[in-house]
């Protein structure tokens, strides 16, 4: 279900298994990876530095703010990376995604304006 662990940055990393479902807000620090799914808004506290890695089985309803994104599942609601999103072939954003970078993939799906930050 969840899973924590150190990379060899000695970053904290938060794993969310396929199959967990999460109803309420996450803040977090580090890095999340997401198979599962969270009903609430994903918030890192510290952006700078942080990242959320969203999995082809992965979705979040409600706001996101890390400072790197990386999507390959479904996102619905407003989207802010400070730093940058990667959206992949299978991406699935419902919302106004607010970046500072961004790649989009052949295939990924946006329903929302994108607002560039300065």
């Amino acid at each position: 279900m969840f899973e924590k662990s150190k990379d060899s940055g000695h970053r904290s990393i938060t794993r969310i298994d396929s199959g967990t479902e999460i109803f309420g807000d996450v803040v977090f620090r580090g890095m999340i990876q997401l198979s599962g799914r969270v009903k609430g808004n994903l918030i890192a506290v510290e952006e700078a530095g942080s990242q959320l890695v969203v999995d082809d089985q992965g979705s979040i309803e409600g706001e996101v703010r890390a400072g790197k994104i990386t999507l390959h599942g479904k996102i619905v609601g407003d989207i802010f990376a400070s730093e940058r999103i990667d959206l992949h072939p299978r991406a699935q954003v419902f919302g106004t995604i607010h970046y500072r970078a961004i790649e989009i993939a052949r295939g990924a799906e946006i329903h929302g304006p994108l607002v560039r930050m300065e």
